[in-house]
């Protein structure tokens, strides 16, 4: 009786699968398409999970790339064909904290060409909401004792009319 009913529950998913009831590109973790070619880039996948679709673009080019743990387990809802590589970033990160390093400048006759990133990290979300605004305000700012000449100085006089 428990074979029976394993393979009718089985069959009933292979159904659902079948007829586009769930589909594994909107399951986290879902598999996706990722290519990068002369700085263009290419994503299908919406509901892929953020961060294995940028350790497959760290494989792909040679961009360090570092994801807070709470931010890699993020989907993406999008996908596009060929944009620029720092175009597509911005996609793919789109309401995200992030920041992009960019390798030294390049040399004279290659400078025609877009800069290259050399890192990406992406931050974790700020953690301020909880703060009242009362604790986010700076210090006040102090005055700095008085130097030597301007004691010796005194105040000065107002001018008279």
């Amino acid at each position: 009786m428990k074979i029976k009913n394993l393979l009718c529950g089985s069959f009933g998913i292979l159904v659902l699968l079948a007829s586009g009831g769930i589909s594994a590109q909107n399951l986290p973790g879902a598999s996706f398409k990722l290519s990068v070619k002369d700085n263009l880039v290419s994503f299908q996948g919406e509901g892929a999970l953020l961060g294995e679709v940028l350790a497959e673009l760290e494989r792909q080019t040679d961009i360090k790339i570092h994801v807070s743990d709470s931010v890699a387990a993020e989907t993406i809802p999008l996908s596009f064909d060929d944009f620029p590589l720092a175009e597509g970033l911005k996609l793919l990160l789109r309401g995200r904290n992030y920041i992009l390093t960019y390798q030294e400048p390049l040399p004279a006759k290659d400078r025609d060409s877009p800069p290259k990133i050399a890192e990406i990290r992406v931050l974790p979300d700020g953690e301020a909401a909880g703060i009242s605004t009362e604790e986010r305000k700076p210090p006040p700012l102090q005055q700095a004792p008085p130097t030597s000449s301007q004691e010796e100085k005194g105040n000065p006089k107002e001018i008279e009319e």
